[in-house]
């Protein structure tokens, strides 16, 4: 009887140890791709983690983070018949989620080094921002003769965003490349070609003076067509063009004339009728160069491109001075291109 009781009470020292026992302190904190791992520690079944001062439980020996930010870890370990670990000691580390980077800008396209677990990135340039799968961007949409601030970030399938990579300061003040003048008349049918196709560059647009681009034309291998009603369209006189290429600008020089003799609109034979004479011309690309005649002066007349306008002051007065004169006379001078003319224009006094 004595001899069993001696084993229970070494039975019950023994149980009572064991459930003392303590776990192993958790060891070697490391992070790996926004995952907290340490070593595993024998026995246990859990773990404590504590991050910031708020405890959260892992039942594996690591931990995920999904936001960015800096973070203050100790890990405790548990299993049900042990006493917990002691805690870890204090594990500091920042996470962020990786920004684009090795960011360049060839032939008006933007690019950067692929990342992994992408949904789109975020393209801002000067704050507006563009949104693409891929990893890059076309920039031919810019406007030229400026300088553009643009940054990349990245979102992730988890709709975590990175922030943005360093701004890099794209110029459109583009090289001119190359260079081309012709001369157009109107007074033609023919379409025109201009030919860039011995150079190297691509070209990918024509804008006109106000930077919008030019659509009626024909673009093969470096060869721009234009369209006879859009060249007719445009003013007399210097039209420049950009060249847009993969390479820089190219200038293109457009000089509209016309070779026809200008030409009076309106009939040059009236009867006054106490207001203002207006007569209509085509000048074409020239001009009405003055009226003579009757010691009229500029201040006698108004020239409104293809319009003349004389005064009827004027008119009244030549024939308040003579009331036996029945017609005024005046000349007009045209000038186009080489053409000049001379011309008349009668006024009749209304009958009385």
């Amino acid at each position: 009887m004595k001899k069993l009781f001696v084993c229970l009470i070494f039975l019950l020292l023994l149980s009572a140890c064991s459930a003392e026992q303590s776990l192993n302190t958790p060891t070697n904190l490391r992070v790996e791709d926004r995952t907290l791992y340490w070593d595993e520690v024998e026995n246990a079944t859990g773990y404590y983690v504590l991050i910031n001062e708020k405890i959260f439980t892992s039942s594996t020996n690591s931990y995920y983070f999904l936001e960015d930010g800096t973070y203050k870890v100790k890990i405790c370990a548990k299993a049900e018949g042990y006493k917990n670990s002691l805690y870890s000691e204090l594990f500091t580390f920042t996470l962020e989620y990786q920004s684009p980077t090795n960011i360049v800008i060839t032939n008006n396209l933007i690019s950067w080094d692929e990342l992994s677990d992408i949904k789109y990135y975020v393209i801002s340039i000067d704050n507006i921002t563009y949104q693409t799968v891929d990893n890059s961007y076309p920039l031919l949409f810019l406007e030229e003769d400026r300088i553009f601030c643009i940054k990349v970030k990245a979102v992730y399938l988890n709709n975590q965003e990175s922030k943005y990579s360093n701004i890099i300061n794209h110029s459109t003040y583009y090289d001119v490349i190359a260079s081309e003048k012709f001369f157009f008349n109107k007074n033609t049918n023919d379409l025109v070609e201009v030919d860039f196709s011995e150079h190297s560059f691509e070209i990918d647009n024509i804008k006109d003076a106000n930077n919008k681009i030019v659509d009626e034309i024909v673009l093969t291998d470096n060869k721009i067509l234009f369209s006879n009603s859009y060249l007719k369209s445009l003013d007399y006189g210097l039209n420049v063009f950009s060249v847009i290429t993969t390479e820089g600008k190219g200038v293109l020089e457009i000089v509209i004339y016309d070779d026809r003799r200008p030409l009076m609109i309106s009939s040059n034979s009236l009867v006054f009728d106490g207001n203002d004479v207006m007569l209509e011309f085509e000048v074409y690309d020239g001009s009405i160069v003055s009226i003579f005649g009757n010691d009229i002066s500029e201040d006698d007349y108004v020239v409104d491109g293809n319009l003349l306008i004389i005064s009827s002051a004027f008119i009244q007065g030549k024939f308040e001075e003579n009331f036996d004169r029945k017609n005024l006379i005046l000349g007009y001078h045209l000038s186009a291109n080489t053409n000049e003319v001379i011309g008349y224009i009668f006024i009749s006094r209304p009958e009385s």
